[in-house]
């Protein structure tokens, strides 16, 4: 058995449920998109890579609210910026 499985099933119940979750939906987004063949093997591979960066830490999601209100944000103040400079 892999290593990484051997300590999965150390896990408790509610982590190993997220981790099979993650790695369903994973697999369902490799599918969808081979069987669409609308990404090409270097965007997969980067949206893999960012995936395990989410997974071990290094990088974490943000809601698509949250990113929203950031952009109107910044769009606001580029905006203020610009009328009081301009």
């Amino acid at each position: 058995m892999l290593a990484i499985a051997e300590e999965i099933l150390k896990l408790p119940r509610d982590e190993k449920i997220k981790i099979l979750q993650t790695l369903q939906e994973n697999i369902a987004m490799d599918d969808d998109m081979a069987e669409n063949g609308n990404v090409s093997a270097e965007i997969m591979t980067e949206l893999k890579k960012r995936a395990a960066m989410v997974e071990t830490g290094e990088a974490t999601w943000i809601e698509k609210e949250e990113l929203l209100d950031y952009l109107k944000k910044r769009r606001n103040t580029i905006k203020d910026n610009y009328h009081q400079f301009g």
